[in-house]
């Protein structure tokens, strides 16, 4: 990661990235230091294999900031008095038909690396993908390869994601699915 410290450049190094790392591939976001900055930039990828790389439109792709905290971290669930206190987000398709789509929960790992080698059950996270504009789970809303798929795996790591080639089938811009961030249980 940069760390700001030159006007001019900026770089991040992933040496030896497996590609069972990211099997989703990896999102690169250009970032000044300071938030309203302008400025242009050139984005070079180095790469011994072959590689994709494309820009994704900014109407089709959102970075959205959250937390858990007391009274927002209610588990999976399992735990069914809370798990609907997990913070939410609504996902609109603007027409109407399949569309491939990546979600993708992550943290800051730096922040999470001593919690989980202390406690790598109790901070597990996952996400649910569900259809409609409430945290309701209804089996078979939505579906991947043919098979029901409303949750990511609830794992101890720093980013988890939808299975590649994922695909949400829309009837239209009023139809919604929420995406329910489920962090550790307070």
């Amino acid at each position: 990661m940069s760390s700001y410290a030159s006007p001019d450049a900026a770089a991040a190094a992933l040496p030896a990235l497996r590609r069972d790392w990211a099997p989703h591939g990896v999102l690169v976001v250009p970032t000044l230091g300071e938030r309203g900055a302008r400025g242009a930039f050139a984005l070079e990828v180095h790469s011994d294999l072959p590689l994709d790389a494309r820009e994704l439109p900014e109407a089709t792709s959102r970075a959205l900031a959250a937390e858990w905290a007391e009274g927002s971290a209610g588990g999976a669930h399992l735990h069914a008095e809370t798990w609907r206190r997990n913070p939410a987000f609504q996902l609109r398709l603007r027409d109407a038909g399949a569309a491939r789509v990546r979600i993708a929960l992550s943290r800051p790992e730096a922040e999470w690396r001593a919690a989980c080698q202390a406690d790598s059950v109790g901070c597990m996270m996952g996400f649910y993908v569900l259809h409609g504009t409430r945290p309701v789970r209804a089996p078979g809303a939505v579906l991947h390869e043919g098979k029901p798929w409303d949750e990511s795996p609830f794992v101890p790591t720093h980013c988890v994601a939808t299975p590649a080639g994922f695909v949400l089938e829309s009837a239209g811009p009023d139809d919604a699915f929420t995406v329910s961030a489920v962090g550790p249980h307070h």
